[in-house]
């Protein structure tokens, strides 16, 4: 496992250059970011080391959003790692459901720099304050 004092990110997004620009923000607010060109790659690494957010595409070649929200529920129940889903789809039916599985609206791309770090320390705070319910 790494040991590091920052929250780990895990970034998974097909698109190299949108890709680096997250990353470039979310590094400037003090995560440590690990990259994905898709769900399969990132599902590996979840293995290894566990997030403390995962900010995902919904779509992508070889996994899918959804279908990585699906498997890190399925199978790592205990981690509870809070997703955040980012696309540019026009499609109702896919934004509704981004929402609703991650307990969160879904950003729309391209995202402002200060949208997606507002969105992520709304989430992460959303995401303490649980597992603080549940602790007590």
């Amino acid at each position: 496992m790494i040991k590091t004092d920052k929250k780990i990110v895990f970034l998974v997004e097909d698109n190299p250059a949108y890709r680096l620009v997250i990353k470039v923000v979310l590094e400037k607010i003090g995560f440590m970011v690990m990259q994905f060109e898709n769900g399969r790659k990132a599902s590996e690494m979840i293995e290894h080391i566990k997030p403390n957010l995962i900010i995902s595409d919904l779509d992508m070649p070889e996994m899918n959003g959804f279908q990585l929200y699906k498997f890190v529920r399925s199978n790592y129940v205990e981690y509870s790692v809070p997703f955040l889903f980012i696309s540019s789809t026009a499609s109702k039916k896919k934004r509704k459901k981004a929402s609703k599985l991650s307990s969160f609206r879904m950003l729309n791309k391209p995202v402002s720099p200060q949208d997606l770090e507002d969105a992520i320390k709304e989430r992460l705070n959303v995401k303490e304050k649980e597992s603080s319910i549940v602790k007590n």
